[in-house]
């Protein structure tokens, strides 16, 4: 039996998922049909079947990828243990980082799948799961700053997460409906407010 070179066959699968991201971008989710992946990705249709069943299979695993390198970045940020590293600033700092490489067009492929999820169960499973699981760490750090006395001990540390999360989502949707859009004034505000809710009662 032919041994499997586990660099190679990683190697293999991100340029699936780029060449996935690229025709996300491009063409919409219904377009990004599996031939023109494989096309896209210098593949053919057996090879790429090879590595991902689907064309939702290649969207679950850059899900994945995106959420790992989450992970991975936000146990940096958090690191010291500064419930001010949350601020939507740092949080959309954060995002940049870790879907860096994945395609050229993010927002486009993000709202492009939050559409599909609406039509599609399978496609809503998987951004469920993804969402769920960033909640879950914005959520557990910030219960963990509760019980430091650093985080107002009354806030609803679910509902806190999901709001942190959802400032820094406005602030790439404001951007993306308007190139000119005064981001940096617009996280400003964010970052006022967000402290303003983190910070401990008196």
């Amino acid at each position: 039996m032919r041994k499997i070179d586990p660099a190679r066959h990683e190697e293999r699968r991100r340029q699936i998922m780029e060449a996935a991201g690229r025709c996300l971008a491009r063409d919409g989710f219904r377009g990004a049909t599996m031939a023109r992946i494989c096309a896209e990705a210098g593949m053919s249709p057996g090879n790429v079947y090879h590595y991902f069943e689907s064309k939702e299979a290649i969207v679950a695993a850059r899900a994945q990828t995106v959420l790992a390198r989450w992970a991975e970045a936000f146990a940096e940020l958090i690191a010291g243990g500064d419930p001010l590293s949350l601020l939507p600033s740092k949080v959309l700092a954060l995002s940049a980082r870790s879907e860096a490489g994945l395609n050229q067009s993010l927002n486009q492929v993000n709202y492009e799948t939050l559409a599909e999820a609406a039509r599609n169960p399978a496609m809503a499973e998987i951004v469920k799961r993804h969402s769920d699981g960033v909640r879950s760490l914005f959520r557990e750090f910030l219960q963990n700053a509760q019980a430091r006395g650093q985080v107002d001990a009354g806030l609803d540390a679910d509902a806190a997460a999901s709001a942190l999360l959802g400032m820094s989502q406005s602030a790439r949707e404001w951007k993306a409906r308007d190139p000119e859009f005064d981001l940096a004034s617009y996280l400003a505000l964010l970052d006022d407010l967000a402290r303003r809710m983190l910070a401990p009662s008196r």
